[in-house]
């Protein structure tokens, strides 16, 4: 994933062709847009833009402006110590960083606000089950397994991330099942993980591993909830499975250090 660039590294704009306040607003007057989500993580409030594959990030300081001027802008962060005159100036400065970038939409704008995202803390992993007995393998699971890294391949190599949630939401709402088969989900992942070197090594794809497990299960009838997570300082970015607390394809030590910003 590309690195994260702050508000501080941007080039200086002016507040030509954006409506922005000419005072302090008395209610909020922007909502974040609908194909962004965002975290904070550390000093850092953390974006992921769906729609252009990228993230970008504010500190402490810049995300508390957006306290009075973003619908359900919840930001605990401390206020700056600066003039009045100087708040609002960098508070112009920073909307019109998050407007052009398209993070930020009008209030009069038809969207609903995008909240944090909501997932169960990350508790044990499914990894320790693997090994206890060899899977028994038929051609029907090399053959999902190969059309599952194939359409995963082609989705991350075609797709937006924001195209390759509205799927994943639209096949997870098709799937009758409502939760996962304990005994059934550790066969069918040892299964995939057995397979999974024959196409390509899941140390450094976690994206794609993890959407190739995603679509896997799905065919199945079995649901997982796919997950990005972001850390700070310095900035990375992961990707893994879960349902409620289990962590599916990776360690849940591990992935307890990101911070989720997407859960599909």
């Amino acid at each position: 994933m590309r690195r994260v660039k702050t508000a501080n590294e941007s080039r200086d704009l002016g507040i030509g062709g954006f409506n922005l306040p000419q005072g302090r607003l008395e209610t909020p007057n922007y909502r974040v847009a609908n194909h962004v989500r965002f975290c904070r993580a550390g000093a850092l409030t953390i974006f992921l833009d769906l729609k252009a594959n990228t993230y970008f990030a504010i500190d402490r300081t810049q995300a508390s402006l957006l306290r009075d001027v973003v619908v359900d802008w919840d930001d605990k962060g401390t206020s700056s110590a600066s003039s009045p005159e100087t708040s609002l100036a960098n508070q112009t400065k920073v909307v019109q960083e998050l407007l052009e970038r398209g993070l930020l939409t009008s209030r009069t704008t038809r969207n609903k606000t995008v909240r944090h995202t909501d997932l169960d803390a990350p508790d044990c992993d499914l990894l320790d089950q693997y090994w206890l007995e060899q899977p028994s393998i038929r051609l029907r699971h090399v053959i999902q397994f190969a059309a599952a890294c194939t359409s995963a391949s082609f989705l991350l190599r075609t797709c937006s991330l924001n195209r390759i949630v509205q799927l994943l939401v639209r096949r997870k709402q098709g799937c009758v099942a409502d939760d996962l088969d304990s005994e059934a989900v550790t066969e069918l992942v040892t299964i995939y993980f057995a397979l999974r070197p024959l196409l390509f090594q899941g140390k450094d794809a976690c994206l794609l591993d993890s959407l190739a497990l995603f679509d896997f299960l799905l065919r199945y009838g079995m649901k997982a909830t796919w997950v990005i997570g972001v850390m700070s300082g310095p900035f990375r970015a992961h990707s893994w499975l879960q349902q409620h607390g289990t962590v599916l394809n990776d360690r849940h030590r591990r992935v307890s250090s990101y911070t989720p910003i997407l859960a599909v």
